[in-house]
């Protein structure tokens, strides 16, 4: 552990490196291990540095390094795992974020990157799960739930493609569930902004109101384009289930079959 005044250094250092100021943080990263040379969290952000700026074997070494001097560290895991993921040896990398969350479970960046490499992977049951641990430390923001509606409706194709129709259903329905609770929790929260910020508006020029009315609106236009094009993605991929089963899917159903084990309807739950 860092004293204090060295540990705000180390923040500093990682916000550098998080604004791609090198240099800035190669520089802090030197100081911090003239004090402490067996420091493993710097040694593996200057394993980070060094990687940016091109110097892989070197990159490679150090993070090397910084693992050995902290092996239950969370931060010296994740950067093997990214180097891995610049490699494309994505076990490794799966295997090093794993090992990171065992020490942070809850480290929200680590399991975004962990996240990432599970879809390049397409191990979208994996995904999912992963997607749903990410939503409790970022629930009040809706990339987090587009995130998990994204992961329950690559599990609905998938479960298609593999004729698991039920599996699909439920799976689909999941995912349009989450986007349409997400945009009518959008829309309320923008309404109560709106009504709120109503009485203090009026206090002020109308330009001055106008320009915060739109301002106001802004960040909720792309998140509206994003979120209708995933409801029309994930209908039209339930509109397929539909064409295999040949009936009607309602939602929340499931499959009824007779004895000879054909699809016949489906039935609330």
């Amino acid at each position: 552990q860092l004293p204090q005044k060295d540990l705000a250094s180390f923040q500093k250092l990682i916000k550098y490196f998080d604004s791609k100021q090198y240099n800035p943080a190669l520089q802090e990263a030197k100081n911090l291990l003239r004090k402490h040379p067996n420091h493993g969290e710097t040694i593996s952000m200057k394993a980070l540095i060094m990687n940016a700026l091109g110097k892989r074997d070197e990159a490679e070494v150090l993070a090397k390094e910084g693992l050995k001097n902290n092996f239950k560290s969370a931060t010296c895991w994740h950067v093997i795992g990214l180097l891995e993921s610049k490699k494309k040896n994505y076990a490794k990398a799966i295997n090093a974020y794993t090992s990171a969350l065992k020490n942070e479970p809850t480290n929200y960046i680590v399991q975004r990157d962990l996240a990432g490499v599970q879809h390049v992977l397409r191990m979208f049951q994996n995904f999912r799960s992963t997607r749903s641990d990410m939503v409790p430390a970022k629930s009040q923001q809706h990339m987090a739930w587009i995130g998990f509606s994204i992961a329950n409706y690559h599990c609905g194709v998938e479960n298609i493609e593999k004729n698991n129709i039920e599996e699909a259903s439920l799976d689909l329905n999941a995912a349009i569930a989450t986007l349409k609770t997400m945009s009518e929790t959008r829309e309320k929260m923008k309404e109560k902004k709106r009504v709120g910020g109503g009485c203090k508006m009026q206090q002020h020029h109308t330009e001055q109101r106008v320009g915060r009315e739109a301002k106001m609106q802004q960040p909720y236009v792309q998140q509206r384009v994003e979120t209708n094009t995933m409801m029309q993605q994930a209908h039209a991929t339930h509109r397929r289930i539909e064409e295999l089963a040949g009936v009607k899917v309602p939602p929340g159903s499931i499959p009824v079959y007779n004895k000879s084990g054909t699809l016949i309807a489906f039935q609330q739950k």
